[in-house]
């Protein structure tokens, strides 16, 4: 892809996204009230538990309060971030993101309590009409119980992405942030589906499943077992650039492949298909 190029697709999506007509998050706040509100779906087995923030004073979790203390530390995996003491949950965590709880068995003290997003990146292809957006060619679905912060939602604008994946392989945001300011790389994290010979592989969000194709032509993989990427690993791809296409046949051009932990993405079926039908917890 030509940088120059690129640069310039970027900056006129930019400019077209500050035009064009933006969501307002008006009605969506007024259905997700502060410190609760949204979610749903999620699994629970053994000592963890997961599913998206319902509510706070301690964490809710599919319908379960996790108590939550000084000892209790709430990890943000994608900037690295620990926090611990005594620290309030909803200055860390928000509702609507989709976490993994650490507690002992049969109770429901909550040791540790991770979470990593589902994507992060430019909006494209916005659709007023069923509520959809695309971000690096994974389709993106919103609604009333979507607890969406430093809105509006935009084309051009970036946002980090949490939700759990209805059967049509759209992620239903249960959280969406608009950052504010400019962010020129992007992630995207899922499983590999297959691996092709002409140095792309097709990612998903869900083993199994085939949403976009990514392009690794010069990119050195990064925590891949053996160097060679096969089905079933999640990775976290990364990009400098728009994607070219639309879903399901989108293809990014990855700058950087890096193999994660996975804490848990393989669960994130939404057990409603439609997350505007997810009960609130107030």
């Amino acid at each position: 892809m030509d940088p120059e190029k690129t640069e310039s697709e970027k900056k006129t999506m930019n400019r077209r996204g500050m035009r064009t007509s933006m969501i307002a998050i008006g009605a969506a706040a007024a259905l997700v009230l502060t410190g609760c509100g949204g979610g749903g779906g999620g699994s629970s087995s053994g000592s963890t538990t997961r599913g998206a923030i319902t509510g706070f004073g301690s964490v809710w979790v599919n319908g379960i309060e996790f108590q939550t203390g000084s000892e209790t530390h709430r990890k943000l995996l994608d900037t690295g971030e620990d926090h611990s003491g005594g620290v309030q949950d909803c200055t860390v965590l928000s509702v609507g993101m989709v976490v993994t709880v650490h507690h002992g068995d049969g109770d429901d003290h909550a040791t540790e309590i991770e979470y990593e997003d589902n994507l992060q990146g430019a909006v494209q292809h916005l659709n007023t009409t069923d509520n959809t957006f695309e971000v690096l060619g994974q389709k993106v679905r919103f609604g009333g119980t979507t607890n969406i912060e430093h809105g509006p939602i935009g084309d051009g604008f970036v946002v980090e992405v949490s939700g759990l994946t209805a059967s049509d392989n759209v992620i239903d945001a249960t959280y969406i942030d608009v950052k504010l300011g400019e962010s020129d790389e992007f992630e995207i994290k899922g499983y590999v589906y297959s691996v092709g010979i002409d140095n792309t592989f097709r990612l998903g969000p869900l083993p199994g499943v085939s949403t976009v194709t990514v392009d690794i032509t010069g990119v050195t993989l990064q925590d891949i077992p053996g160097g060679v990427l096969a089905a079933g690993q999640f990775v976290e791809v990364k990009t400098r650039s728009l994607t070219t296409g639309s879903f399901p046949d989108a293809v990014i051009h990855a700058t950087e492949v890096e193999g994660k932990k996975d804490i848990g993405h393989s669960e994130d079926h939404d057990d409603h298909d439609n997350h505007d039908n997810h009960e609130n917890h107030s």
